[in-house]
């Protein structure tokens, strides 16, 4: 009877103790763009991420060298709407939009950097540049166990 339960007391401390950690993913979510009615899927790249040991108390760090937004290859996406929303299945604790003119496509990212800039939300709607734009969506996450940063990169054409 004694060992029954040590057993289960065992088994209970266990699960307990693997409870208190949260989930952990080293891999970006599937971003939704959406203009008017249309909804686009983009995959985004993890630039880098930190997870936490509970149990060694040790930390786990990762820094990717990711292709820059300029350097990439695009699908356009044509509209006529003047702004974009987003959603993410995981809820992010922050996010930031920066756009480069079209015209920057292929050219150096150290030039480019002064070109590039920053978009602020009106709400949940971010407004669209006219042209043909490419843009860098930052989101961020973070938790006790985990944090990670994913930067999703699309080309859009608003059109009026």
């Amino acid at each position: 009877m004694k060992k029954m339960m040590a057993t289960l007391l065992m088994a209970a401390l266990l699960i307990c103790c693997t409870g208190c950690t949260k989930t952990y993913s080293d891999e970006a979510p599937t971003l939704y763009i959406t203009l008017g009615d249309q909804v686009y899927e983009q995959q985004g790249d993890v630039s880098n991420y930190s997870k936490k040991d509970l149990f060694s108390w040790s930390e786990m760090e990762m820094l990717a060298t990711l292709v820059s937004p300029l350097d990439r290859k695009y699908t356009p996406i044509h509209t006529q709407e003047k702004v974009v929303s987003f959603r993410i299945d995981e809820k992010p604790d922050s996010m930031s939009l920066r756009y480069y003119e079209g015209e920057m496509l292929g050219k150096n990212h150290d030039d480019a950097d002064i070109e590039s800039l920053h978009i602020e939300p009106n709400g949940e709607k971010w407004p669209l540049q006219e042209g043909g734009n490419i843009y860098e969506l930052c989101v961020s996450w973070e938790n006790e166990v985990s944090s990670r940063t994913a930067l999703y990169c699309f080309y859009v054409v608003a059109e009026e």
